[in-house]
């Protein structure tokens, strides 16, 4: 049996890559790997749904990102400057593993003294390509790129992010590979069927987006879009899936302009994909993305999409084969969404592309099978 140590911060902000790793986690083959779960500390809502066979170790007591921004840096700082000695002690501690996973990019700083085989996969764009252009963001840049540079593998989950990794490593890591996320396409199916209390209207269509409320979700943007759209078009409605910091002063905008009536804040569920059921198309309004987890699920679901080229949507869509792929702007999004208002035969259209390119895309077996190779 081959030892392994997967790492996850389990942050709220970084939900979609642990849904990611509980995938791994809940359909890995136990008798060919012992598999132990390292987060950083104890909280979050998928906490729960940690497999009851998987040894669980924390590092910490509290999560250092929810305290004072000082403390925060400090820690940071602190976490980029240990000694490899030293963290192998704080955190890996002295067991035996033969392979040790990060699963997000920043926790690659937690196994930098493990001298084994490294694996690392990158989820999104934040990490670590915003590092600022200072001595400490030059500094950190340079150990960044030397800890990726020990891993066997760094898998991006985007051909979007691998191009940006390699570009921001100047060249210098030939490590990196594209590897698609798993998706428990039957899981998501079956929830799908649960019952929502709506009724549904036949004669609007009903657009849908899922994910955490913060600026980088684009949610601002498009509700302005929806508000400014219903002057010439009255017969639609969307719905808003999530939770986050914006929630106050997106839910303020829907007020101030009387729209409550056909956009909704649903706050957060851990059953989406009944609502993306309820629903006609799933729109991703995002400014930036490594893989959109929500739009694979829409598609799985059925769903037509319209989706800004924020990343990894180019890939998933087929530079707009498979669904409508707008420019990253106010205009091109409202252009896609309008499209599909003035003329309602592309709901069907979408959706029967959807279906066809998610048979194309999500086998969970194949998935799981590309990932245990690498172990």
């Amino acid at each position: 049996n081959s030892n392994v140590l997967s790492l996850h911060p389990l942050f709220y902000v970084l939900l979609k890559a642990f849904i990611f790793s509980l995938n791994i986690l809940k359909n890995i083959d136990k008798e060919k790997f012992d598999i132990t779960l390292g987060l950083v500390c104890k909280g979050g809502e998928l906490e729960l749904d940690i497999p009851a066979d998987i040894k669980v170790q924390y590092f910490l007591p509290f999560d250092p990102m929810t305290l004072n921004k000082n403390f925060s840096n400090i820690y940071q700082m602190a976490l980029l400057f240990c000694s490899r000695w030293l963290t192998r002690k704080l955190f890996i501690k002295d067991n035996n593993y033969d392979c040790v996973v990060a699963y997000s990019g920043n926790m690659i700083y937690y196994l930098k003294g493990f001298k084994g085989k490294k694996i690392c996969w990158i989820h999104d764009d934040y990490f670590p390509f915003k590092i600022q252009n200072h001595i400490i963001g030059r500094i950190r840049k340079y150990r960044t790129l030397k800890y990726l540079d020990e891993c066997y593998k760094i898998n991006c989950v985007s051909n979007n992010l691998k191009e940006l990794l390699y570009e921001f490593s100047e060249k210098s890591l030939h490590n990196i590979q594209f590897l698609a996320n798993p998706v428990d396409v039957d899981k998501i199916k079956k929830l799908s069927n649960e019952i929502v209390n709506f009724e549904k209207d036949i004669n609007i269509i009903k657009f849908i987006s899922v994910g955490r409320l913060h600026e980088v979700k684009g949610y601002d943007r498009l509700i302005d879009i929806c508000i400014e759209l219903h002057n010439d078009f009255e017969d639609f409605e969307l719905l808003i899936v999530g939770d986050g910091p914006s929630k106050k002063k997106l839910r303020d905008k829907i007020n101030t302009h009387n729209a409550d009536s056909y956009i909704k804040l649903l706050g957060y569920t851990d059953n989406p994909f009944k609502y993306m059921k309820y629903s006609d198309m799933y729109i991703c309004s995002s400014m930036m993305e490594g893989y959109s987890t929500s739009i694979s699920e829409a598609m799985i679901i059925g769903l037509g999409v319209i989706s800004t080229d924020c990343g990894g949507s180019d890939q998933l869509l087929n530079n707009g084969e498979y669904g409508i792929l707008t420019s990253n702007n106010k205009e091109g999004l409202k252009k896609g969404i309008r499209q599909v208002l003035e003329n309602n035969n592309l709901v069907k259209y979408y959706s029967n592309l959807s279906k066809e390119r998610s048979v194309e895309l999500f086998n969970l077996d194949k998935s799981i099978r590309n990932i245990t190779d690498l172990f």
